[in-house]
């Protein structure tokens, strides 16, 4: 047992120093990101609109586009999707003059694409909307933008040409038009859908590179480059999913394809909030010895199971809609999860505060048939852990694999994508085994050694403490199913 948990050990130690950030757009492979740039002119007004797609929507996109099935764009698509979604856009973002709605019109639609991770596509819309509006007074001007996504940037600013500009609305964007967002601002990104301003006769004619005027569009914003062990795994695997004849079919090649989707399942499970907490104190609170082991295989195998499953679910109905992922999808599930959690918490609590109860019942009275000494000893030994059966901890597991991994998704996204779509299956299977056997090796190394140490706790405030380990494991699980909860409703 000691070599198991020293080798336990050392390989959580190992993935958690070669993890690292997979290489993916910037703002997460689900988000649509948009930009409106207003410039108001002594003769009319110009809306610069940009939306940057990430891999999972501009996969959908590319799609529906793809009328030869090439699974490319080529010219005469690339320009057919833009115009269909510039032609949207004109409908989204109303403007209004003094109270008076005016109508935009598409003037250019541009769109370019690049590879983003997995060998899926980043897309890249520019339009140039305008209508006519002369300033010869001080005029009023209201942007209103519907967002195309429930996920992403969302930036709005305004500028004069020859005019100037006075409102509480940025004059320049923060990221250069959608092609270089800044680091402080990922995890906390503008989401600005509407913005009012006074424009006036008299101003320097704009600067074409505030404004988007140029011969073309500018290319999608490229994933960065992963560091550690997970990113060269990651890079590995792009050119595996999109490979083409014998040698993507290779048994080396699918071998490397269903190792390295493995270890970026366990490291995902490394990362915060994966479920460890909740598979740790389960293990804690819940049975001993050889069942303990019992049980931390059963649940990293219903967290395999329920995980594979909803990613392939999720997938499938993608590929068969050309749709988007609804962000708020996740975070439904986040929620749904997180009561779920809640709930089996409070289960395991409320058995754990019965048994400890009649467990101290117990000792109190063989101490006043054998002396007050003995009954005071037994009434503060460790209660025996409760049992709450398979059932209950496939419950945890199902609420633990709940939620589908957008990693995982880029993979079997990305491999159908290619034309492997039995590639991607496997794929997404190990990344669901890498989860479980990091999730088990949690349990294991945290239910083994936590027994040896209650078992050693037995008198003074440590014996105290160790009764009350079950209680304080359902806590904890309940407190991770409201943190899960809390963050899935902060998502819709």
């Amino acid at each position: 047992m000691r070599r198991t948990l020293v080798a336990v050990g050392l390989a959580l130690g190992f993935v958690v120093a070669g993890a690292g950030a997979a290489a993916a757009h910037p703002l997460g492979n689900l988000s649509v990101n948009t930009y409106d740039g207003v410039v108001a002119g002594t003769s009319r007004v110009a809306v610069d609109h940009v939306e940057d797609l990430a891999e999972i929507p501009a996969l959908a996109v590319v799609r529906k586009g793809d009328a030869d099935r090439s699974g490319a764009l080529d010219a005469a698509e690339r320009d057919a999707v833009a115009r269909a979604r510039c032609a949207d856009a004109a409908g989204r973002v109303t403007l209004a003059r003094d109270g008076a709605p005016l109508r935009l019109r598409v003037d250019r639609a541009a769109a370019s694409v690049a590879a983003g991770a997995s060998g899926l596509p980043l897309l890249r819309v520019e339009c140039a909307l305008s209508a006519p509006a002369a300033v010869t007074a001080a005029t009023r001007f209201e942007l209103a933008v519907r967002p195309v996504a429930d996920v992403g940037w969302r930036e709005v600013t305004a500028t004069g040409d020859r005019t100037t500009v006075r409102g509480d609305v940025a004059a320049r964007s923060v990221s250069a038009r959608l092609t270089a967002y800044p680091p402080a601002l990922r995890t906390n990104q503008p989401d600005v859908r509407s913005a009012s301003f006074t424009a006036t006769p008299g101003g320097p004619a704009a600067d074409p590179a505030v404004t988007g005027v140029s011969a073309g569009p500018a290319a999608p914003v490229a994933p960065p480059g992963a560091s550690g062990l997970i990113g060269r795994i990651q890079r590995a695997l792009d050119p595996t999913l999109g490979g083409s004849g014998a040698g993507s079919r290779s048994v080396l090649l699918l071998a490397a394809l269903i190792a390295g989707a493995a270890v970026l399942g366990a490291a995902h499970a490394v990362a915060p909030g994966h479920g460890k907490t909740i598979v740790a104190a389960a293990m804690i609170a819940t049975g001993s010895g050889r069942s303990k082991r019992r049980d931390a295989l059963a649940v990293g195998a219903t967290v395999t199971a329920a995980h594979t499953t909803s990613v392939l679910i999720v997938a499938v109905v993608l590929s068969a809609l050309d749709a988007a992922l609804p962000g708020r999808l996740l975070a439904g599930l986040e929620v749904l999860a997180g009561v779920l959690v809640v709930v089996l918490g409070v289960t395991l609590l409320r058995g754990s505060v019965r048994r400890s109860g009649h467990g101290h019942g117990h000792g109190h009275g063989h101490g006043h048939g054998h002396g007050h000494g003995h009954g005071h000893g037994h009434g503060h030994a460790p209660a025996e852990a409760p049992r709450f059966g398979r059932r209950w901890l496939v419950s945890l597991g199902v609420a633990g694999g709940l939620i589908p991994s957008p990693s995982a998704l880029l993979l079997v996204l990305g491999a159908t994508a290619a034309g492997h779509a039995w590639a991607g299956v496997a794929a997404v299977v190990a990344f669901g085994a890498g989860m479980a056997a990091t999730l088990t090796g949690v349990g294991l190394l945290v239910g083994v050694t936590g027994e040896r140490l209650l078992h050693r706790a037995r008198r003074g405030f440590l014996g105290a403490a160790a009764a009350r380990a079950p209680q304080a494991a359902g806590v904890a699980i309940v407190a991770a199913g409201c943190l899960m909860s809390a963050r899935g409703a902060w998502g819709l």
